[in-house]
């Protein structure tokens, strides 16, 4: 297999020496007539790999040649990698207005640029050049495959007959499509024959399937004609047209040009309802469909198609919607294998081989083929030790002449794009069964360079979704879930589909679950080693293979070679300088690294670098704000140790205004001040209002500020912050006003925490909130009402730590929206309003320290219908319940904790028919509980303690 994947990479070499990167430095380092010869042979060479992987088997000059053309080949593809970063970085580094330009080149070149282009290149160039040229010395020839080979095709073709009692398990599909032709009317288009496309892997049982359908007899009266054509990747019209009138005149068909078989097909089928069964499908190119289906409209109505295809895209093309085919039961596996493996009641005789066989079964991944494919070659071998080797083999070890399984998958590869060979190779690196998640999978393609730029310049991120999704429509790869922490789509590959991948992947690739490690790595580019958190040990082999790329950790929290994810390394301080080689390096991972206070130098050289979510500005060379000047920069960037820039000019330099560090796939900023009291005295805040894409704005702990005015958003913009969704202002104690801003601000969510009273008043301008958090405003007596009647569909309101609050706005019976509303350490609130009643869809109502509370509102409780939780807690003076508790009919959870003066609960509890748990703690004075308790079928849990006056139910 070492052809497919050296061709697919001299195929992407091809590509970059062609870019127009590379290009610019061609003519400017005399490269030009290196280029020309090296892009000349590269196709030539690349015919001649096929012959030259047969011949490697018994030339060892052959061999070794193959050899050295890959390990050359590799160190072009790092070296035009290193040069591609440079160019950028020159790109990047030379602004509108520097009048210093090459005269050949849009930028001012730098040294390491010059050294690369004009010595390090031509090397390479030589050396590869050399190595192919010994290629074409060795007699090697062109092996012509215009489509499929004739003996391949002969051995794959199809016919329309089955012994259906050699099947198992599809029966249910059977019906299922034989439902869909009795109830499917209509096709993708007006006149079209209704299309029921079956889709599956390669082994899957859709040939199987559609024979079982077509042989079918309950249809024998549903149609005139059945017509069964095997097509395969050849999709031509005149051959299947030939085939369609063949099958039903059962007379050759000497016709050859196509408005003559046409004339004929619709003289065969004219008047006839007909069952087409088109097995096999590999086209993708809806004109050839369309002008397919021409011919077969004018039908009589009734008539049906079944297409049997591997890919999705097929399925589209053709139908409206795709019968996507499932592996077998295990039962039924076991069934087909035991039916290869045994004679009739063979098994019976084998106690020892069972278990076994049941394990290999379980390897087949419920793929018919597989288990027929195994069964058979275990036919005539009743040693268990052979058994066991089947069973801890693995599938693409096995010779093709063993196994049919690998040939049959190899025919989806062999179809790819080079670029998507590679990219499927590279999954090679997971263990069976791995399920990852399509962005974290592009990522790791994108850090490889396995995703080509393409001249429109389209993010990588997007073209590699375009790689992804090709992959995901050959079945390649399939949907698993969604996950729950995200709801991000979770994908895996079929087992099968690994040992492909496996098989085509070359020894370039090594995966470390539990073999020892091999002692010679000189080949290998890429590494995976399957770990956990208690045994994450690199093998001392690894650390010195020179040519290592990929290293991938596959455990929670440390992966991903050269996208690196170091989440969770909380005892992490340092990032190495010497990441500032990683010049591939895309995607930085370190959520929970609460301790790192010092970055790499130079991470401005990392031109490729897009997720970089934490930046801590250093004193030292390097470590300035300067560097993030270059960076394009995606999600969050949270920019600490801000007083660590030296002065205005500094600043300036990191060009956040201008570039707004390509702001438009910058979700979310947040700027930290240090740690030292020097900055508490700062009175102004820098200009950020430029950034008109920002979602969350995070400002903390700066003391001397009073206002936030138009110098915070700068002097010429219109409608600051238009995408911000979240705002936090934490511990501004001085902070009386927030003006400047020209119109309404549209954000969702303001957390508003320890800051002057008189603020309040300037948020009034805000008129989408759904989310309100006021806390730790201690002077604060009264809440504007204007602030809640401008934000009408709040759904989450929490007033926490304002001591002298004592009157809740009676504006709040106005919102129609609030889910949830929190009320704690208020001690001056005397009382709720009345208007509580009207928030009909509050669900949640949390209410705890507010000392001078006396008792809830009757009328403002009883109308919560829709409320599930209350809690209350902490009420020195509280002395009585609501009575209007008892109309509360949706709620499931009662808490009421430390309230030393209630006696008693009401008497109506038992009517809160939907209340599954009451806990009840430290309320000393309370003596009895409600007689109508223990009539609560709905009660789960009740949990009573530290109420030492109560006695019993009674």
């Amino acid at each position: 297999m070492m052809e497919m994947a050296l061709s697919s990479l001299l195929q992407v070499l091809f590509d970059r020496l062609a870019s127009p990167a590379i290009a610019q430095l061609r003519d400017l380092c005399g490269l030009k007539q290196n280029f020309e010869k090296l892009l000349q042979s590269l196709p030539m060479i690349q015919a001649l790999l096929e012959d030259a992987e047969e011949r490697q088997e018994t030339d060892s000059i052959v061999k070794k040649w193959l050899s050295k053309l890959k390990g050359a080949a590799y160190d072009a593809e790092d070296l035009l990698d290193e040069l591609a970063s440079e160019i950028m970085l020159c790109e990047m580094s030379s602004s509108i207005g520097d009048q210093v330009r090459s005269f050949l080149l849009p930028f001012h070149p730098s040294k390491d640029l010059f050294h690369i282009a004009c010595h390090q290149l031509p090397e390479m160039l030589v050396a590869l050049d050399e190595i192919i040229e010994k290629g074409f010395s060795l007699n090697l020839t062109q092996k012509v495959h215009n489509t499929l080979s004739e003996s391949s095709i002969s051995y794959r073709e199809t016919i329309s007959l089955v012994i259906e009692s050699e099947v198992y398990g599809r029966r249910e599909d059977k019906e299922k499509i034989i439902e869909l032709l009795h109830t499917t009317s209509n096709g993708k288009n007006r006149g079209d024959v209704p299309i029921i496309p079956i889709v599956g892997i390669g082994g899957l049982g859709k040939t199987t399937l559609a024979q079982l359908v077509y042989g079918d007899a309950g249809l024998m009266g549903c149609f005139d004609m059945k017509i069964w054509v095997y097509v395969s990747n050849d999709f031509e019209i005149k051959m299947i047209i030939t085939a369609i009138i063949e099958s039903v005149t059962l007379r050759k068909c000497e016709f050859t040009n196509l408005d003559i078989l046409s004339r004929k097909l619709q003289e065969t089928l004219c008047g006839k309802r007909y069952l087409l069964v088109l097995d096999d499908v590999w086209n993708e190119d809806q004109y050839k469909w369309q002008r397919f289906q021409t011919l077969l409209k004018g039908c009589v109505k009734g008539s049906k198609i079944i297409v049997t295809a591997r890919s999705d895209k097929v399925a589209s093309i053709v139908g409206t919607f795709s019968y996507h085919l499932k592996g077998l039961a295990e039962d039924d596996s076991w069934a087909l294998f035991k039916q290869y493996a045994f004679g009739q009641g063979e098994e019976e005789g084998h106690p020892n081989l069972l278990p076994i066989g049941k394990q290999i079964v379980k390897k087949c991944g419920g793929v018919p083929l597989a288990a027929r494919t195994l069964g058979g070659l275990l036919r005539d071998r009743r040693e268990e030790s052979y058994w066991l080797d089947v069973k801890e083999s693995e599938l693409w070890e096995m010779d093709d002449g063993q196994s049919e399984i690998l040939p049959t998958l190899r025919l989806s590869y062999s179809l790819l794009r080079p670029y998507l060979k590679r990219c499927f190779a590279y999954c090679s690196l997971f263990p069976k069964s791995y399920e990852f998640k399509k962005e974290k999978l592009i990522h790791l393609w994108m850090a490889e360079g396995l995703i080509l730029a393409n001249k429109e310049r389209r993010p990588l991120e997007d073209i590699g979704n375009d790689y992804f999704n090709q992959l995901l429509c050959l079945s390649f790869f399939q949907e698993v879930k969604e996950s729950k922490d995200d709801g991000m789509k979770v994908y895996r590959m079929h087992d099968l589909i690994h040992d492909l991948a496996q098989a085509v992947a070359g020894d370039e690739f090594l995966k470390l679950e539990h073999a020892p490690t091999p002692s010679n790595l000189a080949k290998t580019r890429h590494s995976s080693i399957l770990s956990n958190f208690q045994s994450s040990i690199i093998p001392l082999a690894l650390l010195t293979a020179k040519r290592l790329r990929t290293l991938l950790l596959l455990s929670p929290g440390v992966s991903s070679g050269e996208t690196l994810n170091l989440s969770g390394c909380y005892q992490l301080l340092k990032l190495p300088d010497s990441m500032g080689k990683l010049i591939n390096l895309r995607h930085l991972k370190i959520s929970g690294c609460v301790r790192l206070t010092h970055m790499p130098t130079r991470i401005g050289k990392l031109v490729h670098v897009q997720t970089w979510p934490i930046y801590i500005v250093g004193r030292g060379i390097g470590e300035s704000i300067a560097e993030l000047s270059c960076l394009n920069l995606r999600g969050g960037l949270n920019i600490k140790c801000l007083e660590n820039v030296n002065d205005a000019e500094e600043a300036k330099t990191a060009n956040l205004k201008a570039k707004h560090l390509h702001v438009s796939k910058l979700a979310s900023s947040k700027f930290d001040w240090g740690c030292t009291d020097q900055f508490k005295g700062c009175k102004a805040l820098p200009t950020l209002g430029q950034l008109p894409f920002l979602k969350n704005l995070y400002l903390q702990a700066m003391e001397g500020i009073e206002c936030i005015g138009q110098d915070f958003y700068g002097r010429d913009i219109q409608a600051p912050f238009s995408s911000l969704k979240e705002l936090t202002l934490r511990d501004f104690p001085k902070l009386k006003e927030w003006c400047g801003s020209n119109g309404k601000q549209s954000c969702n969510v303001a957390m508003l925490q320890c800051c002057h009273a008189l603020l309040i008043k300037s948020m009034e301008n805000l008129t989408s909130l759904s989310i309100l958090v006021i806390d730790g405003f201690p002077e604060l007596p009264l809440l504007s009402g204007d602030l809640l009647k401008n934000n009408i569909l709040l759904t989450s309101l929490k007033f926490s730590s304002c001591p002298n609050l004592s009157l809740l706005p009676l504006e709040i019976e106005n919102l129609t929206a609030p889910t949830s509303l929190t009320i704690s350490w208020c001690k001056e609130l005397k009382s709720l309003p009345q208007g509580l009643q009207n928030l009909k869809l509050l669900e949640s109502l949390e209410i705890s320290d507010c000392h001078r509370l006396k008792s809830l509102p009757e009328d403002g409780i009883q109308g919560l219908s829709s409320l599930r939780t209350l809690s209350i807690e902490n009420y020195d003076k509280l002395s009585s319940l609501s009575t209007g508790l008892q109309y509360l009919s949706a709620l499931e959870h009662l808490s009421i904790m430390y309230c030393p003066k209630l006696p008693a609960l009401p008497d109506d509890l038992h009517n809160l028919s939907a209340l599954r748990s009451l806990s009840i703690l430290s309320c000393p004075s309370l003596v009895c509980l409600p007689e109508g308790l223990p009539h609560i079928k709905t009660l789960q849990t009740l949990e009573i303690r530290s109420c030492p006056c109560l006695s019993d139910f009674s």
